[in-house]
């Protein structure tokens, strides 16, 4: 009795393993059953991620009521496979709580992948692996390969074609002066000798004797101003000013030459002067004085309330006053700079000799990149001006040495802050893979176009669309799936290797195989190492069984 249950029980575990078999089994019959896609069909890198959204369907009298699948994707390529979450689905009288899918009705089920990037994948195949069971462990049921290669156009953005160079302040004509000062006693217009024997009335003398024999300057009147110190009468202020003026003139012209011109004006009181003179002192009463010439407009009123503050007064009398009694003497001269031609000479033999401006005028003229580093890394040693680096930065990474670049433009950094200069430092950044930084310096930014490059490296091409231009306007709208745009950006893109290379793309999206060969023949005339780039690159798959591709 007891062996006839043992067998009986036996024979009941094999028909519920049988059972649970035979589940499964029905799934694999019915495989032609189900049938997945994934959106988008080629794959895009988003940043440093590999986003698709799959749906995966099954027919009617498919999914057998009491199995449990298991779907992971994975992303397979020579040398290795990347796995995503994996995914359940039941089916409805699975005592779970995954998405049911009916056997008689069937149904899909969708959801959202994303793979890290990896270079190594740019050829590869996304195919779900399907596993089922009922009670027992999964089996393999199925692979399904729903799309084939990554697209990495935005690996074709690029960030240093928005660099943008810091100007210079090079004029074809400098204006030049040099000053000095007569000062007198109270009430007089007199000039006293040693007056005219300071160094400053010497520095103008000689400013005048050079600027006369120089061929390449212009020397203008000399200017002579006279003042008055504000107390006293107004008229009384005003004539000495007028005298003062006059004196000065003719007791330096001896000096100066008599063809020297003059041009002789009387300011009068000189309240602007003594309100600085009183801001910048350190009389104890400072701050009463500056409220009086704040609330009266007149200059009588102004002096009588000064006089009424005897001590103050004392001390405006001897420290304030005294240098307000005044003519000041102005020459200047019109000196004309280097001619281009000279300027071109000097960049090309030694830029070392120019100045900051001259070099950062003179090197946007020269036709080849080397020659515009080489003026900029002078002046950048000569100087050590931010604008001189941030320059030498721009032209570095247009040559692509971004790691020089970066150092150019981390030195510009350091001399102040400057909006293009930490525009530059993010973008160059974003050129180098350094994410963080570029998102600490264009965060900042107030440039829509920086701000579109930062949205275009986080992957999000529809806001970097609305911000970039040109080129990289074509790469964000190639990204973002709009190939008609990008075809029609990239019509007034000044031609290049890599705007034939986008442009075949292009063509390639659209299914013009000749028309994409024929692009990619040119930009790899251009730049041979775009063909490397040709046969490994994902959007060009449907090229590569061809025999004009295999020929580049």
């Amino acid at each position: 009795m007891k062996s006839l249950v043992k067998i009986s029980m036996a024979m009941a575990v094999a028909a519920l393993v049988l059972t649970g078999c035979n589940c499964t089994k029905n799934m694999m019959k019915m495989t032609g059953g189900i049938t997945a896609e994934s959106n988008p069909s080629l794959l895009v890198q988003k940043g440093d991620k590999v986003p698709a959204d799959i749906t995966v369907k099954f027919a009617p009298k498919t999914f057998d009521k009491k199995t449990t699948l298991k779907i992971t994707p994975a992303l397979v390529f020579n040398g290795g496979e990347l796995l995503g979450e994996v995914k359940y689905v039941q089916g409805e009288s699975v005592k779970d709580n995954y998405q049911v899918i009916k056997n008689a009705a069937g149904g899909q089920f969708t959801f959202s992948v994303s793979f890290p990037y990896d270079a190594r994948a740019k050829v590869c195949t996304l195919e779900l692996r399907i596993e089922g069971k009922c009670k027992t462990d999964y089996v393999a049921i199925t692979k399904l390969p729903i799309a084939k290669g990554i697209s990495s156009v935005q690996d074709n953005v690029n960030y240093s074609a928005d660099l943008k160079l810091l100007d210079d302040n090079f004029k074809k004509t400098n204006t030049i002066s040099q000053s000095a000062q007569i000062v007198y006693e109270i009430n007089k217009s007199n000039v006293r000798k040693n007056q005219l024997s300071s160094s400053e009335i010497k520095q103008l003398a000689d400013f005048v004797k050079a600027n006369s024999t120089n061929q390449s300057a212009t020397l203008g009147s000399i200017q002579s101003k006279g003042y008055a110190s504000p107390d006293g009468p107004v008229k009384l202020n005003d004539d000495l000013s007028n005298k003062r003026s006059r004196t000065a003139k003719d007791a330096v012209s001896k000096s100066l030459g008599k063809s020297t011109k003059y041009d002789i004006s009387a300011y009068g009181e000189d309240w602007d002067g003594f309100q600085q003179l009183v801001q910048e002192s350190n009389m104890k009463d400072k701050e009463l004085v500056l409220q009086v010439l704040k609330m009266y407009s007149s200059s009588s009123q102004r002096d009588q309330e000064l006089h009424n503050m005897s001590a103050v007064f004392k001390t405006l009398a001897t420290d304030i006053l005294p240098k307000l009694r005044r003519t000041v003497l102005v020459a200047s001269a019109d000196v004309k700079g280097k001619s281009d031609a000279e300027l071109l000479q000097a960049a090309q033999s030694d830029p070392s000799t120019l100045d900051i401006e001259e070099a950062l005028y003179i090197a946007k003229q020269l036709k080849d990149s080397q020659g515009r580093i080489k003026v900029y890394q002078a002046a950048a040693n000569k100087s050590g001006d931010a604008r001189a680096y941030n320059n030498l930065a721009v032209e570095l990474a247009k040559t692509g040495n971004t790691k020089d670049a970066t150092t150019a433009i981390k030195s510009a950094a350091s001399k102040g802050s400057n909006p293009t200069i930490n525009d530059n430092l993010g973008l160059l950044a974003l050129q180098s893979g350094d994410l963080k930084t570029a998102q600490d310096a264009l965060s900042k930014s107030s440039s829509s176009q920086a701000k579109a490059d930062l949205a275009f490296a986080n992957g999000d091409y529809a806001a970097a669309s609305k911000g970039l231009t040109g080129y990289n306007l074509a790469v964000a709208q190639l990204c973002n799936g709009d190939v008609a745009a990008a075809k029609s950006t990239l019509a007034s893109v000044p031609a290049s290797a890599d705007t034939d290379y986008l442009k075949a793309i292009v063509a390639s999206r659209q299914g013009d195989a000749k028309g994409a060969i024929a692009n990619l023949k040119s930009a790899i005339q251009k730049n041979p190492a775009l063909k490397d780039k040709a046969k490994n690159d994902a959007e060009f798959t449907a090229l590569f069984a061809l025999p004009d591709f295999n020929s580049l």
